[in-house]
């Protein structure tokens, strides 16, 4: 939600090039220390994977020229065996009354800010968002045998996705939330705008049609909690066919009143991303994208990629000491868009090969023009360890799917001995 950080020193940069002329570009800088967080030697390089694919799946359903910044951070926030906070962004600044804003005497989060008009902006100072999120959630306390899932499959089990957390968290630093003030500690609202309201104020109104901002500020108060607040935005009432119902509950709840969808019952097992609580259901932006769009928002929806495939020649069998084997990886001719994949070994823990140890792998990404191919290597070396381990590579797409169908290939690969004389010569 809507917090300020102060960053670290800058250790390492991601940018996540659009692949679309027209989509947003997002730049990341991960502002870990050394060995923790985003830079952690265990976990460092599959929490980067998962937060870059959520960014990747925004960048791409929004138009947008500005460069958008998120500053991130992973830092151990505590909690309980039961509940903890699994982490939290928003805008690192506001503009209203700039050239272009849509809407006058109104706060605009700065990453919108600049894609509508010319404000003050950043001038290279600080990022459009700030998010921080939990490390804590891996240590084994803190919420107990539940852990950070860090897959890009959504398989997440009885864990927490991080992708689910990171999509849902950058919504809100994107433009998804109230301007309501609050006390300090931002325990209980008090009525009040600070100014102006924000852009997305503009579009919450009680059942009877009364506009929140128009209200007198105890009407107000008495109004966020009172269940019976709803979005009221063309884009949003004209593809839903009425008004989505916000989340207010009877007691204020920090972070997650009114500036959430109610939660509902899933329909088939689907629910909005931006309700308060996300389950194990299949999550869909349909509301999402049609609120960024009545903000301002210019929105390319999901982007549909072409289909990957191994090749049918690949190998099944490695022989150690063969030497570099040649894995293709092809994608079908469906638009011009390029597709980018992370390559995952042994994802289900299952393996009897260590990477490493028994084999290595070229490559950890893959880069695939719409229509061609693209190869990666595996090799094993000669060791002593029996024939016929087993290793598994799966490519899981990472750019511009729509989050609840994203594909993944798979393919598992025995790894046989070498030959005698290969031995022979290393006695």
């Amino acid at each position: 939600m809507k917090r300020s950080l102060i960053a670290s020193s800058l250790l390492c940069l991601g940018l996540l090039a659009p692949i679309s002329s027209d989509a947003a570009t997002i730049t990341i800088n991960y502002n870990d220390g050394v060995n923790e967080g985003f830079n952690d030697p265990t976990l460092g390089a599959a929490r980067k994977a998962a937060f870059e694919y959520a960014a990747a799946i925004w960048a791409n359903r929004l138009s947008g020229s500005i460069n958008i910044v998120i500053d991130a951070e992973m830092n151990p926030l505590g909690g309980t065996p039961s509940s903890a906070l699994l982490g939290f962004a928003g805008p690192d600044s506001t503009f209203a009354n700039f050239s272009g804003a849509p809407v006058t005497n109104t706060w605009y989060v700065v990453a919108l800010a600049n894609q509508l008009g010319t404000p003050a902006d950043r001038n290279g100072a600080s990022a459009e968002i700030s998010a921080q999120f939990n490390s804590d959630v891996d240590n084994g306390v803190v919420l107990g045998a539940v852990d950070w899932y860090y897959g890009l499959d959504e398989n997440a089990g009885t864990d927490v996705s991080f992708v689910r957390t990171c999509l849902h968290e950058f919504g809100h630093g994107l433009g998804f939330l109230g301007f309501v003030t609050t006390d300090v500690n931002g325990d209980n609202p008090d009525g009040t705008y600070s100014t102006f309201p924000g852009a997305y104020d503009r579009f919450i109104e009680l059942n009877d049609g009364t506009d929140l901002t128009s209200m007198a500020t105890g009407t107000r108060l008495a109004a966020l909690t009172g269940d019976d607040l709803y979005w009221n935005g063309t884009n949003v009432t004209t593809s839903v066919g009425s008004r989505p119902r916000m989340y207010a509950p009877g007691t204020w709840e920090p972070g997650s009143s009114y500036s959430h969808f109610r939660e509902a019952t899933p329909v088939l097992g689907v629910e909005e991303l931006m309700e308060p609580v996300l389950n194990g259901d299949s999550i869909v932006l349909t509301h999402t994208d049609n609120a960024f769009a009545d903000m301002g928002w210019t929105i390319l929806g999901p982007t549909a990629l072409p289909t990957m495939t191994f090749d049918a020649g690949n190998p099944s069998t490695i022989n150690e000491g063969s030497g570099a084997q040649t894995f293709t990886v092809t994608t079908s001719a469906s638009n011009s868009q390029p597709m980018s994949a992370v390559i995952q070994v042994n994802p289900d823990g299952t393996d009897t090969a260590v990477q490493g140890v028994d084999y290595t792998i070229s490559s950890t990404t893959v880069s695939i023009p719409s229509g061609t191919s693209t190869t990666f290597t595996i090799t094993a070396p000669i060791d002593a360890d029996p024939a016929g381990e087993t290793l598994t590579i799966r490519l899981t797409r990472i750019v511009g799917a729509e989050f609840a169908t994203s594909p993944t290939i798979q393919r598992t690969i025995t790894i046989g001995s070498a030959s005698v004389a290969d031995w022979q010569m290393l006695q």
